[in-house]
């Protein structure tokens, strides 16, 4: 493995960050997120991995958005789900009966 190869489970990792927040994340909040220790260039590395995955996807983009300086990044729905996504970001769960606890 390189110095810029992500370790295994690193990419999967970014992307389920990304996926439970609302808002971007930065380098420095990702690193954060998995550890001080790994390295920015292997963060890069997988996060261009995941660019390279989400480009193949037709309803999911993987945005990068702030400045060159302080990128953030962001998984995000396509514009044309928009009429079926409006208003389900607070679905509820279905209530489980006692018997499937």
């Amino acid at each position: 493995m390189s110095k810029t190869t992500p370790p295994d489970g690193l990419i999967e990792l970014i992307e389920a960050l990304l996926l439970v927040q609302r808002r971007p994340l930065t380098l420095s909040e990702l690193q954060q997120a998995v550890g001080g220790e790994t390295p920015p260039a292997l963060l890069e590395a997988a996060l261009l991995a995941l660019q390279q995955r989400y480009a193949q996807h037709r309803y999911i983009n993987l945005r990068q958005s702030g400045s060159q300086t302080q990128p953030q990044w962001q998984l995000v729905a396509d514009q044309s789900l928009a009429p079926y996504l409006a208003g389900q970001t607070d679905i509820k769960p279905a209530k489980l009966s006692r018997a499937a606890h």
